[in-house]
């Protein structure tokens, strides 16, 4: 019921609320005393947020409905009573403010805590408990935990840039934090790109950008408002998730990340995930592990997932690439040897027919060092009822590390692969490949090394280490999609 609340009250402030739901507003707030508690709480918050920021959209000349008494005290009369007290603390707090195109002086906040935490080369000296000014951290790997004077605080997870505006004021540019904010510090607010920008009402919630600018929003607990930049706001309530996707943002009660079954209709999402296998083992809500031989092994050692002889590395979520629909992996793999094999299937049944045998169907991105010549080569081919005119292939220099990075991308009806040496001078291998048909199918992600003998009798053990994970599944940028594909819509 708050939820429905604070909706009616937000088109109420707007003048848009019709005659059915101005009596719906009525009933709630005539029945329930936390209804009218919250209705004042509201109206305080949103006037607040448009005196700091006025909206630059222009609003049609409405006439604000009038709510009808009942009996007690009227909620005109608490809300009044509390604008009252907000004109005499606003006088006060905003004839003092800062302009904000001048630099706040003095510190903002202080380094509470870091954990493995890598700045970027030309950040000052980081120190815990040392006092941080106004201006960007930029962390590029590890976590740092940051308190504000207000004493809102805000963990930073790497790779992160994050500006601390003033005491009570933030603007994330990339990547996640994750944010908690006592009953002190309530109003907290984080800038995003694009003109968006979230404001705590009393809770936990994380923010994630990353490198294209998409955000996400989930709220642990308590609310948060979340403005875009024409005005329009959403209040989101524990347990619920914001995103923007093609400038639209969509509010879910569900986890965006928890994408659908085989065989249910895929839908358009925002996911951005990056494992650096920092645990003792494999997180068991993305991953499965699948060992079909004896010998075969997939464990986590110092920040790697280890695939020996066979080992499937099978994602728990399912992904549908397609014409409205982007997925790409990235991230780094280091062989043991020089006869080692390597296969990363998107859209695929995971399970093989036996232990020597391979994934049953997919879109397979392939490195083989096990070569006539020795040549690694890469390679595109489709499994089951992926075609392509003819496999794609290409030698890949072999690094001195065996180290080699890679960039995956399934669009449904075309499909690149690029990779090479892990090294600053490297020049990576394109391939680009087109897909008949292009099935969407919404399957999950296979990562999968190959067995060992290349001839009889042989005891090579082809050991594959993998890290820096990254996988990113989103809508389509519109301007690529084919003519014939449909906007991505609202999924609720």
């Amino acid at each position: 019921m708050s939820q429905r609340l604070d909706e009616l009250t937000l088109m109420y402030l707007d003048g848009q609320l019709s005659p059915a739901e101005l009596t719906e507003l009525e009933t709630l707030l005539r029945d329930d005393v936390d209804c009218r508690d919250r209705f004042c709480e509201l109206t305080v918050r949103t006037h607040v947020l448009r005196e700091i920021k006025p909206s630059q959209r222009v609003q049609p000349v409405t006439t604000t409905p009038t709510l009808s008494p009942f009996h007690g005290r009227s909620v005109w009369y608490l809300a009044a009573a509390a604008m009252i007290a907000l004109a005499v603390t606003a006088w006060f707090v905003f004839r003092a403010e800062p302009r904000a195109d001048l630099p706040h002086e003095g510190p903002v906040a202080l380094l509470a805590d870091m954990h493995d935490a890598v700045f970027a080369d030309h950040q000052t000296a980081m120190t815990p408990g040392g006092a941080l000014n106004a201006g960007p951290i930029r962390l590029l790997a590890g976590k740092a935990q940051v308190m504000f004077n207000s004493a809102a605080v805000v963990d930073l997870i790497g790779p992160c840039e994050f500006h601390m505006t003033d005491d009570n004021h933030g603007r994330l540019t990339r990547g996640r934090i994750e944010v908690y904010v006592p009953h002190a510090a309530v109003g907290f607010t984080v800038d995003l790109p694009g003109g968006y920008r979230a404001v705590d009402l009393g809770t936990e919630f994380a923010v994630e950008v990353d490198t294209i600018n998409r955000l996400l929003v989930h709220v642990t607990s308590g609310r948060v408002l979340v403005e875009s930049p024409a005005g329009q706001q959403k209040i989101l309530v524990a347990g619920q998730y914001l995103w923007r996707i093609d400038g639209e943002m969509v509010l879910r009660d569900d986890d965006p990340l928890a994408l659908p079954p085989p065989g249910a209709s895929p839908r358009v999402a925002m996911y951005t995930f990056t494992d650096d296998f920092d645990g003792e083992q494999l997180d068991p809500r993305r991953w499965r592990a699948l060992l079909p031989r004896p010998d075969s092994q997939l464990r986590v050692d110092s920040g790697t997932a280890v695939l020996t002889n066979r080992a499937y590395l099978i994602s728990r979520d399912h992904f549908a690439a397609g014409p409205d629909r982007v997925l790409r992996l990235s991230g780094v793999f280091e062989f043991a040897g020089n006869l080692d094999f390597m296969q990363i299937l998107t859209r695929a049944v995971p399970e093989p027919a036996g232990e020597f045998s391979e994934t049953v169907e997919g879109l397979e991105f392939r490195l083989n060092t096990n070569t006539l010549d020795g040549i690694p080569v890469a390679q595109i081919m489709g499994r089951g009822k992926f075609h392509f005119d003819g496999k794609m292939s290409a030698p890949v220099p072999e690094p001195a590390n065996r180290r080699y990075r890679f960039v995956i991308e399934d669009r449904g009806d075309t499909a690149t692969f690029t990779i090479g040496p892990d090294t600053d001078d490297a020049t990576p291998v394109t391939l680009t490949a087109s897909i008949a048909p292009p099935l969407e199918l919404a399957r999950p992600i296979v990562i999968h090394n190959r067995e060992g003998a290349s001839q009889p009798g042989d005891q090579i053990r082809r050991t594959t280490r993998l890290e820096q994970l990254t996988i990113e599944y989103s809508p389509r940028p519109a301007a690529e999609r084919p003519v014939s594909a449909p906007a991505p819509r609202d999924p609720s």
